[in-house]
């Protein structure tokens, strides 16, 4: 009977709190010239009559705040978007499966050395000697025994960093997060509703509204009878379909998401109004 690998499979209710896998965050935007200057356009045509200036975390602010802060939250969210695209969870779970099962077999097999004492002994003497004969050599060329003691002591430390117990030790802190990595590789329960990429956009969309307006931002639900949406709703129209990527547009222009932002906003920041919305034109 083949012995079962790795631990028993994580309860729902612990995966629900694990973090999910996620790309780096990217640091700057780059965004080629003409795309730049594109969105720039569009950004600061549509926060000019949100705009307002107040100091708010140290800063007035302002178009420019909000403009710089938009695009280092598009730049990021493609970024993230562009990597995930690129994650094969198959080949990935198929690499790690692999790399749980070699660390398995090899951590038996260091381990079986470190039980044989004379088999351990040999492959010290090995890793000694080697060494030892240089520092046979080095010791014709003047060096003094105190020397050549000195470093065959290193020796022996050096070996032991390596030797089948040491490294066996490791492979068993190893075994633990390759296991996990195997479990979690794969959708988890809820993975599509708990896109956390596309809800650090709206995050980080909502924190350059505030740094822009001095207001906290709102967002009303879907409503046959509202005739307009909300400045905020409307930021994250304008993103996802006339600045972000064709292929990493939401379909429903990120609007659960936009309610949660606006939340989260209200309880971190509770001492600001909620915006105003200026009236339309024409």
């Amino acid at each position: 009977m083949a012995n079962k690998i790795g631990s028993p499979p994580t309860r729902k209710e612990e995966l629900e709190k694990l973090p999910q896998f996620e790309p780096d965050y990217c640091e700057r935007p780059n965004f080629s010239s003409d795309r730049e200057a594109h969105i720039r356009k569009l950004l600061a045509d549509f926060i000019g009559v949100h705009v307002r200036s107040i100091e708010w975390d140290g800063e007035l602010t302002g178009m420019d705040r909000f403009i710089e802060n938009a695009m280092l939250a598009i730049a990021s969210f493609e970024h993230c978007r562009g990597i995930e695209v690129n994650f094969d969870r198959g080949i990935a779970k198929e690499a790690l499966n692999l790399a749980l099962e070699r660390v398995l077999d090899t951590r038996r097999a260091l381990e079986q050395i470190a039980r044989n004492r004379e088999l351990s002994k040999f492959l010290e003497d090995i890793f000694v000697t080697d060494i030892r004969g240089n520092d046979a050599q080095e010791t014709k060329r003047g060096r003094s025994i105190t020397s050549a003691f000195r470093r065959s002591r290193g020796v022996l430390e050096a070996y032991r960093t390596i030797a089948p117990q040491a490294l066996a030790h490791h492979l068993m802190s190893l075994e633990p997060i390759l296991t996990i990595a195997v479990e979690r590789v794969e959708y988890q329960w809820g993975d599509f509703q708990r896109d956390t990429i596309a809800q650090d956009l709206c995050d980080d969309l909502a924190l350059a509204w505030i740094s822009g307006t001095g207001r906290l931002p709102t967002f009303s639900k879907p409503n046959p009878r509202l005739r307009n949406k909300s400045g905020f709703a409307e930021l994250l129209s304008l993103v996802n379909n006339s600045i972000v990527e064709p292929q990493f547009k939401h379909k429903a222009d990120f609007g659960n998401y936009g309610v949660n932002s606006r939340n989260k906003m209200r309880k971190k920041f509770p001492a600001l109004a909620v915006s105003r919305e200026p009236p339309r034109r024409g």
